[in-house]
């Protein structure tokens, strides 16, 4: 073996490659598959539970996925002294980047989640059962501003940070004026759409009946016309006019994410409410935008489910526990405890080439070492948010894997990390993993 001289160091951008390195390392390696899945529980650090449901989903996004494995945040590149893509980038080198599958305490981006200087998320980190749609939130807003974005998620339209590619979508709003029928059109940046699950009115009796609605039905009553009283209108001049406001989508994301409102108050006291809904395998979402809308026009927007985010529990205490979908195999795997209760649900947008969920099956893969116990794919969980990717998710995610190694080599040379074969990564087909918490 070679040594250099004392005082001979150097950095790492200073070595370049020569034909003896090809061949020393050809050598001195052996070619082998990478086992790695990324299919490893977080253990709870103490009611984190709400956090490692929004990790897992995040690892398991295809496009945020990428863009971390090709080396789209270089954490030893980064001088911010608190970054949260710092600590993700971790996250996904140790799911990714080797073959474990014990459980993964995610301590930095626990400590740099409580140390960030926003004051409103750091009095959420505790002892105490947080919302995992606002950590959710919190998190986009972090790795919008460490990766080129600005400090507000909503202000900045062309950036090109991977949140915005992933997430970025434009809500339209029209109000139409009873008298004159002029039209007056709004279009607002979001990164979510809050649903309602039904009319407030009927929300006890729901619950009491255990109706199930369905997704389309909760997204139809979101884009559907609502009366206005007390319109003034900019060009009639008219006051306390009737007027209409209708919601549409003028922009989809790539990742589009539905919450669901969960909670509502009857008779002054806040409630859960726990009845099913029924969810689509595939959505065409090209009946909300704005272009089926306005000219009534023909189209599809196609959509697959990526994965869920389930609670169990009431309105003051519980358990989350998320389902993603991994790209190999016709399974849903479950990662922590069993549920027939979606807090959300992630869909990703469909391609050709992959194979659609039939037939499904959730595995409980909550010991981190198998046998995996099998368990049925309900459609009709207690959902209250879900993701969708468009036509363009499978290509973005691609483009950011782009000159990255197709093979796995392992050797004295290289650290095994170096050398992923993320190849695996980008095969058609479909699994789903249960990927919450492990209990320690």
């Amino acid at each position: 073996m070679a040594m250099m001289a004392s005082g001979a160091k150097r950095k790492i951008d200073e070595f370049q490659s020569s034909p003896d390195d090809s061949r020393c390392i050809d050598s001195n390696t052996l070619l082998a598959p990478c086992g790695a899945t990324g299919l490893r529980g977080l253990y709870n650090m103490g009611q984190t539970c709400f956090m490692s449901v929004v990790i897992q989903s995040l690892i398991h996004n295809p496009i945020v996925r990428n863009f971390f494995l090709g080396d789209g945040h270089d954490s030893t590149k980064c001088d911010r002294e608190i970054c949260l893509s710092c600590a993700m980038d971790e996250v996904f080198t140790e799911f990714f980047a080797s073959d474990k599958t014990d459980g993964f305490g995610a301590v930095d981006i626990l400590a740099k989640s409580w140390l960030t200087q926003q004051g409103l998320f750091r009095d959420q980190v505790g002892n105490e059962m947080q919302d995992a749609h606002e950590y959710l939130h919190f998190v986009l807003g972090q790795l919008h501003a460490s990766n080129g974005g600005g400090s507000d998620l909503s202000d900045e339209e062309v950036c090109e940070c991977i949140i915005h590619k992933s997430f970025y979508g434009k809500l339209q709003s029209d109000v139409t004026c009873e008298k004159c029928h002029n039209v007056t059109t709004a279009v607002d940046p979001v990164m979510e759409l809050n649903l309602e699950l039904q009319g407030r009115s009927n929300a006890m009796e729901a619950e009491v009946h255990g109706t199930i609605q369905d997704l389309h039905s909760c997204f139809d009553r979101f884009t559907s016309p609502e009366k206005l009283n007390n319109y003034n209108c900019e060009r009639c001049s008219a006051t306390d006019q009737g007027a209409t406001k209708q919601l549409s989508l003028s922009r989809l994301p790539s990742v589009l994410c539905l919450q669901l409102k969960r909670f509502a108050n009857v008779s002054s006291t806040s409630s859960k409410l726990d009845y099913k809904v029924q969810f689509p395998l595939q959505l065409d979402a090209f009946t909300y935008t704005a272009r089926s809308k306005r000219s009534k026009a023909v189209g599809s927007e196609m959509y697959d489910l990526l994965g869920v985010i389930v609670h169990l529990g009431t309105i003051d205490t519980g358990h989350y526990v998320s389902y993603a979908r991994e790209g190999r195999q016709d399974r849903i795997r479950e990662l922590s405890q069993s549920t027939l209760e979606a807090l959300s649900q992630f869909y990703s947008e469909r391609d050709d080439r992959q194979k659609k969920f039939e037939d499904l099956k959730v595995q409980d893969a909550e010991d981190a070492n198998p046998p995996i116990s099998m368990e049925m794919f309900a459609e009709d969980w207690n959902a209250s948010q879900f993701w969708y990717d468009d036509e363009t998710a499978s290509t973005l995610a691609k483009q950011l894997l782009e000159g990255v190694k197709d093979d796995l080599r392992v050797g004295f040379i290289s650290a095994p990390s170096v050398f992923v074969q993320f190849k695996r990564l980008m095969v058609s087909g479909i699994s789903v993993c249960r990927l919450t918490s492990a209990g320690r």
